[in-house]
């Protein structure tokens, strides 16, 4: 089956390259589809072929179990969605249950595809180069906005697109220490300083939030450099700091920093007001919800035109206790499988800023059914578990002089 692994990878990395950039207007399409959707296709017609002539499916049985309970208890909730007002475009629910659908397919396929890979470098590359991409275009139609306080791309909030770009910081960083080829170390160490203005721009308070989160991972660099290596990246820091900073906006800064005083006596932009209405909501139906994607029509009643901007808060008014439990379920499980990996520690480490990065983000933003959050989730539990592994067992069974094709029990 080697012949089918290598264009498997590589819409894999299409995928992965595509991904940051999902739903910003102006993408190119290839026959009215998006490249993402494109490469998404074709990455499941590769896994069905494959498994058709290979009658194998790889699982981890941890992680797997959880997600599948999860997300069939989200599709399952549409049977019972309540929607006592008329909100929104037209068969919107639909389109979420569609959503939730594809990312049960595409977890899966992912999956498959992963015990290909001899290591993390050309998948991260693929994840750090596509938000490289999103920068550039964020950065080019900030030039013509200077002057406001917050800036985001078309199709793209501003927080979603800090959260996106800071998931791709600790991989930055992986490329940074680990990276086989120059380039890609270089490219590790281009996209820490442009991610951290590009976030900044936002006037994102989230996206603030997870940048620091992101760069903490530069503390293993440090640790691992001699004297004058940590002399050296002190000075660097400082300087691209303050670069940074004296490139913002004043308003903008002052707008990002102000997070301590919205958590302090702010009201996080009417966000409280939200989820203090959507307690009694949740009380109506506790144990199951009202199920997909009900949340803004059942909270309209307390003239609320807007979404839960928490996904724990959304899942528990929608999915009920079930569905929250299940989806912190599904985050547990991605943790144990990171800290009970082979892996060293600071790839731990960075997996694990990797997935804080993750949760956070969704503290503050509906997140739950975008794509994006769900691939960043398989990359970390496809790091701590497979990434590597089918290339040593190759090794290992050549050297005992065992068939690779008879050690597939190894995958579950």
């Amino acid at each position: 089956m080697i012949w089918f692994e290598m264009p498997s990878v590589l819409m894999l990395m299409l995928l992965l390259l595509v991904e940051p950039t999902d739903g910003v207007e102006g993408m190119a399409e290839i026959g009215g589809m998006s490249l993402i959707k494109l490469g998404g296709v074709m990455l499941i017609g590769m896994t069905l072929l494959r498994f058709l002539l290979d009658d194998r499916f790889r699982m981890l049985p941890l992680f797997h179990s959880v997600f599948l309970c999860f997300i069939l208890w989200v599709i399952l909730s549409y049977a019972w969605s309540r929607m006592p007002v008329s909100y929104g475009f037209e068969g919107e629910d639909q389109q979420v249950l569609k959503g939730n659908i594809y990312i049960l397919v595409m977890v899966l396929v992912i999956f498959q595809v992963s015990t290909f890979l001899p290591d993390m470098d050309w998948p991260y590359t693929a994840l750090v180069t596509g938000s490289g991409w999103l920068v550039y275009l964020m950065m080019t139609g900030h030039a013509s906005v200077v002057d406001a306080v917050r800036y985001e791309i078309n199709g793209l909030d501003s927080n979603e697109a800090g959260v996106r770009l800071a998931l791709a910081i600790p991989p930055a960083i992986y490329l940074l220490m680990r990276g086989r080829f120059l380039v890609l170390r270089l490219l590790g160490l281009a996209y820490l300083p442009v991610v951290a203005y590009t976030i900044l721009i936002t006037g994102s308070r989230t996206g603030l939030i997870c940048l620091l989160i992101g760069l903490a991972g530069l503390l293993l660099v440090f640790w691992r450099v001699n004297v004058w290596g940590k002399i050296a990246g002190v000075v660097a820091v400082l300087f691209l700091a303050s670069f940074v900073l004296a490139s913002v906006s004043p308003k903008t800064l002052e707008r990002s920093f102000s997070v301590g005083s919205e958590v302090a006596s702010g009201t996080l932009n009417e966000r409280t007001l939200i989820w203090r209405n959507a307690y009694p909501v949740w009380l109506e139906s506790p144990v199951v919800g009202h199920g997909l994607d009900a949340f803004r029509r059942m909270i309209n009643r307390y003239h609320i035109d807007l979404i839960g901007h928490n996904s724990y808060i959304t899942i528990a008014v929608e999915q009920g206790i079930i569905g929250l439990l299940l989806y912190l379920g599904v985050l547990l499980a991605a943790g144990v499988t990171v800290w009970r990996s082979r892996r060293m520690v600071d790839e731990k480490l960075l997996l694990s800023l990797m997935l804080l990065v993750l949760m956070v983000g969704q503290m503050s933003l509906d997140l739950q059914d975008r794509l994006f959050i769900w691939i960043a989730l398989s990359v970390i539990v496809v790091h701590a578990a497979y990434s590597g592994q089918t290339s040593r067992l190759i090794n290992q069974n050549n050297r005992m002089g065992i068939s690779h094709e008879k050690d597939s029990h190894c995958y579950r």
